[in-house]
C-alpha cells in the first residue's frame, strides 16, 4: 500500500492505500494539526519541530509505510501548461527550460512535466511542465531523511488534482473547479470539457465563515467564471466543488454561493471512486488522494 502526504499550513494529511481498477481503495486517513508557523506556503519553517510532528504520525499509526509519496502546493511551484513539438524527454527538457529562462535563479531551477494530451488536433502534444528552485526541494529531501521515512517522489498538487477528477466517469467532459481551501488560501483549478485549462491562488483576507469571506470567494469564482467565458471556449462553467479544509458549514455556503453564481457549488462524491463513505473526509484528503 502506497502512502501519500500533504503538508498544509496547519494540517498534515496522510492516506495509505492504492489504486485498482480506477477506484481508491483506502486503508488509512490521517489528518492531524501542527502548530503553526511549521510551514508557511509550502516553505519549511522549523525543519526539527515538523520532523518530529512526522515521527509521532508514524509512531501513532502502527502499519504506515516507511517510505511516502509527497504532495506540494505552493508559489514556489512554477507551472504552465505548454503545447510543445512530440520531442524526447532531453529535449523535451531543454524547451521547458527555455520557457522559464526569464524566472529568477534560473540556472538553480530544477524541471518536471507530465503529458496532458499525447496527441493535440494543432499538432504537437500538451504537457503539464513544472519548476521549482533546488533547494525548496532538497529541504523536503532533508526533512524526510530527519524523520526516518524515504521521500519516494515529489508531486505538484495541481498534478494529483488532475489525477483524482480524472476518475470521475460524469466529469469527462465536464466544465468545472475545483476550488480548494487550505486555511486562508484559495486554489482554483479550472477544468473545461474534461481538461485540465487554468489555475489560480487567491489568499482570503477575510475569515472564513463570515458574510466577508462568502463576498470575498463570490468575486474570485465570479471572476474566474468569467474569465472562462471571456476565454470562448464554448463550454460554461456548471459545478464549483470545495475540497481542503471544509466542514459541515459550507454546505451553507455553498447554497448562497450556488445562488448567487448560478452555478452548482458543492461537494465531490466520494463514493463514485473510493471506498471512503465520509465526502467530507474525502474532500479533506483530495490533495492525498490523487498522489496514491
Amino acid at each position: 500500500m502506497a502512502v501519500s502526504i500533504f503538508i498544509s499550513n496547519n494540517f498534515i494529511n496522510v492516506t495509505a492505500g492504492s489504486l485498482q481498477k480506477n477506484k481508491l481503495n483506502v486503508t488509512k486517513c490521517i489528518k492531524t494539526p501542527i502548530q503553526e508557523d511549521l510551514v508557511i506556503n509550502g516553505i519549511i519553517m522549523n525543519e526539527d519541530r515538523l520532523a518530529d510532528a512526522l515521527k509521532n504520525i508514524w509512531a501513532d499509526n502502527g502499519g504506515l509505510a516507511k517510505s511516502a509519496k509527497l504532495v506540494v502546493s505552493s508559489t514556489s511551484v512554477l507551472v504552465k501548461k505548454l503545447r510543445v513539438p512530440a520531442v524526447n524527454d532531453r529535449k523535451l527538457l531543454d524547451i521547458i527550460k527555455d520557457e522559464y529562462s526569464e524566472v529568477e535563479n534560473y540556472n538553480n531551477l530544477v524541471y518536471d512535466y507530465r503529458v496532458l494530451n499525447p496527441k493535440v488536433k494543432e499538432g504537437g502534444m500538451e504537457v503539464l511542465a513544472c519548476a521549482c528552485e533546488r533547494e525548496f526541494i532538497e529541504s523536503y529531501i532533508s526533512l524526510f531523511e530527519k524523520s526516518g521515512i524515504t521521500l519516494e517522489a515529489i508531486t505538484p498538487a495541481l498534478s494529483s488534482i488532475i489525477n483524482t477528477t480524472s476518475l470521475y466517469k460524469d466529469l469527462s467532459h465536464g466544465t468545472y473547479v475545483i476550488a480548494n481551501l487550505d486555511g486562508n488560501n484559495l486554489a482554483n483549478t479550472l477544468f473545461v470539457n474534461g481538461e485540465y485549462y487554468y489555475s489560480s491562488r487567491s489568499r482570503l483576507l477575510e475569515d472564513f465563515g463570515t458574510e466577508d469571506a462568502d463576498n470575498e470567494m463570490y468575486r474570485i469564482l465570479s471572476s474566474l467564471i468569467q474569465f472562462n467565458k471571456s476565454q470562448k471556449t464554448g463550454f460554461d462553467v456548471t459545478n464549483i466543488f470545495f475540497t481542503g479544509d471544509i466542514n459541515e458549514q459550507s454546505t451553507q455556503i455553498g447554497a448562497q454561493l450556488s445562488r448567487a453564481l448560478e452555478v452548482k457549488v458543492g461537494t465531490l462524491d466520494a463514493k463514485d471512486v473510493s471506498n471512503i463513505q465520509d465526502r467530507y473526509q474525502f474532500n479533506k484528503l483530495f490533495y492525498t488522494l490523487g498522489n496514491l
